[in-house]
């Protein structure tokens, strides 16, 4: 992870990992695709915003994030498979031994409702 610059937060990420999964926040082990994070980008857009815990499994578990690439293609799933886009703001936390755990932070829309385009290009 070098081009990431991560930040202590182990205590303050484990903090977020005890309220649980709920209505303002969501656990993602692993990015796979642009399509399938976009749906979770775009109901957070359309719902009161929220954030995804991005390197959490859904027990609580943190496994950390991949690769810096992961955060690319949160970036990419906001920007190209959200209808309108949507900004998106990423920070990273060391959560001890290099581990990396990703906030990606959605904020409510002004333009809703958000579709998400899916990998075959509908909405």
């Amino acid at each position: 992870m070098k081009d990431i610059k991560a930040i202590k937060g182990r205590f303050y990420i484990q903090r977020l990992i005890d309220e649980g999964e709920h209505s303002m926040q969501d656990f993602k082990f692993a990015i796979t695709d642009a399509p399938k994070i976009a749906r979770s980008i775009s109901a957070f857009a359309n719902a009161e915003g929220g954030r995804l815990l991005v390197g959490v499994k859904d027990n609580g578990n943190i496994a950390g994030i991949r690769s810096e690439e992961d955060a690319y293609v949160v970036e990419q799933a906001a920007q190209m498979c959200c209808v309108p886009p949507q900004q998106v703001r990423i920070d990273a936390f060391n959560v001890g031994q290099g581990t990396v755990v990703l906030r990606v932070a959605i904020a409510k829309s002004d333009k809703r409702p958000v579709y998400c385009r899916e990998a075959d290009g509908r909405l």
